[in-house]
């Protein structure tokens, strides 16, 4: 797991538990991380959006105001571009990781961001 600083809008922080927190720091995390299961995301959703389960298997991910549809699981954890397309969904919802520090890239703070 990255080392890199994490913090979270306090405005938000008081309806993420800590599973909720671990799980939006796998998503942010460099690299890339390989063991984010579909549990974490189905619960991290429940609470800062909401997930659809349709009859064909897929999920729609719901966050503010965007959509993300992915196919059904393969398996217990996400692969690589699933993880990665709820990383771009979450930032185009608000959600970005940021340097906290711009002369260190590796040192990144998630922040809620107001969409304009």
């Amino acid at each position: 797991m990255s080392k890199d600083a994490f913090a979270i809008d306090p405005d938000h922080a008081g309806s993420l538990s800590g599973t909720h927190l671990h799980a939006l720091e796998k998503v942010f995390q460099h690299p890339l991380s390989h063991n984010l299961s579909w549990r974490e995301v189905n619960k991290l959703f429940a609470t800062i959006g909401s997930i659809e389960h349709r009859h064909n298997g897929d999920r729609v991910l719901n966050v503010g105001g965007e959509k993300l549809i992915l196919e059904p699981e393969k398996g217990k954890n996400l692969d690589a571009t699933d993880v990665m397309d709820i990383r771009h969904l979450l930032a185009r919802a608000g959600w970005a990781a940021k340097p906290s520090n711009p002369e260190t890239v590796a040192a990144n703070t998630m922040v809620r961001g107001d969409r304009q």
